[in-house]
């Protein structure tokens, strides 16, 4: 059940990213039962000329993309920012931090070079990552994410893509091999191999 709300004016809120803490004691009975419960709060105001970053994922084929990027290759994504952030950010010389992950993950961990976890509108606004084939799921489909932060700044913006793989073919009832005639003398035995219970979700040749 709802009990009380409280309206805070902005007036009241000293100071650009100083932390401000909210405290609220509810007590209940009184003398020896006495009961009393706390939480709390805390709040950080964001300097508003400082922008919260966003900005767009798109495949890099370089050219055309295929419908589904064939997960034995490495996948290339760039991330460009907004052009009204990039705007805001270049007045105050900001750098946005980038975390990259991926859904779901692949074998490998991703390992995200220096150059693709930073970007800044006075310099590269535009960052490319190149996810190696090991960090591929062997999935139909792999969506890849970005938190965008501004060191120091509170809120953060966030970005996705998905990508449809092609991933390689499953066998998942092994290899069966069976004995053609009885003659099972070496250099004259043959036998019969057979990979049943293949899983594709394309043409398999």
């Amino acid at each position: 059940m709802l009990c009380c709300r409280w309206t805070i004016p902005a007036g009241n809120l000293i100071g650009l990213e100083k932390v401000h803490t909210f405290t609220v004691i509810v007590s209940k009975g009184s003398g020896g039962a006495a009961r009393t419960a706390k939480q709390s709060l805390q709040i950080r105001p964001r300097d508003p000329s400082v922008p919260i970053p966003t900005g767009v994922l798109t495949r890099d084929c370089g050219g055309t993309c295929s419908a589904r990027h064939a997960s034995v290759q490495p996948l290339s994504v760039s991330l460009k920012l907004e052009k009204q952030d990039i705007k805001l950010l270049s007045s105050t010389d900001k750098q946005v931090q980038i975390a990259w992950s991926l859904d779901p993950p692949g074998p490998q961990s991703l390992v995200v070079p220096a150059a693709a976890a930073v970007a800044s509108a006075t310099g590269n606004a535009q960052v490319q990552l190149v996810i190696p084939q090991g960090s591929l799921p062997n999935a139909a489909a792999i969506t890849i994410s970005v938190k965008l932060s501004v060191p120091g700044q509170e809120g953060s913006g966030s970005a996705s893509l998905t990508v449809p793989l092609n991933s390689p073919p499953v066998v998942k009832s092994g290899l069966e091999v069976e004995l053609l005639g009885s003659d099972r003398s070496y250099g004259k035995a043959a036998f019969r191999l057979s990979a049943a219970g293949i899983v594709d979700d394309d043409e398999l040749t």
